[in-house]
């Protein structure tokens, strides 16, 4: 038996050793984005692109939430930072708490003309559609309590789009978001009535 694992442990390590050499050096993640306030509209907007390629730690996440948190954006460089926390497809609540929280920004710039726009009126809504699954149960519990009428409808198209297979049209997602939300309220529902069961002990 004993030899037997270390066979495997020999093994293991080779195949490993063979990956690395054959791989190089892993590429180091990087930990900080650019400064969004220090930068002209060209050059954020340049970057918006341009970070959303590279390999990232957790840490530019939430380094990048605090700079849009700051209070230190203008506005057209507040809305290219969130379109890369979208194109970065982050599995963080906090960055998903954040865009719902401001999915109503609207945005005033566009994109440089050289280019087919790929921006949306509210970026924060178009960061939630690309980021996928981790925002449907978040964006569930908001509606719940979500009286204004147009964040109400932001979250619902963001809701559409995110478990929309890619090439369909339009009403598949959205027949997926009205299961999903049916499916929310027959739980609450279930809930409450327990609750109340409960209660009447």
């Amino acid at each position: 038996m004993a030899n037997y694992l270390l066979f495997i442990a020999v093994f293991v390590l080779t195949f490993v050793t063979k990956v690395e050499a054959q791989n190089g050096t892993p590429t180091p993640c990087a930990t900080n984005p650019p400064d969004f306030s220090k930068m002209s509209y060209k050059e954020a907007d340049e970057a918006s692109f341009s970070e959303a390629e590279k390999v990232t730690c957790p840490e530019y996440v939430t380094n990048l939430l605090n700079q849009l948190r700051s209070g230190r954006l203008n506005e057209d460089n507040k809305a290219l930072a969130i379109d890369l926390l979208g194109k970065l497809h982050p599995n963080d609540l906090n960055a998903v708490e954040f865009l719902i929280e401001n999915v109503d920004f609207k945005r005033k710039k566009f994109d440089l003309p050289t280019r087919i726009s790929t921006q949306l009126k509210y970026p924060a809504e178009g960061a939630l559609m690309l980021m996928g699954q981790p925002v449907i149960d978040p964006i569930l519990n908001h509606l719940g309590n979500e009286t204004n009428t147009l964040r109400c409808h932001l979250l619902c198209e963001a809701l559409a789009f995110v478990d929309k297979p890619k090439n369909d049209n339009a009403s598949v997602g959205k027949a997926i978001a009205l299961q999903q939300v049916q499916q929310k309220l027959a739980t609450i529902q279930t809930n409450l009535e327990a609750a109340l069961i409960e209660l009447k002990k």
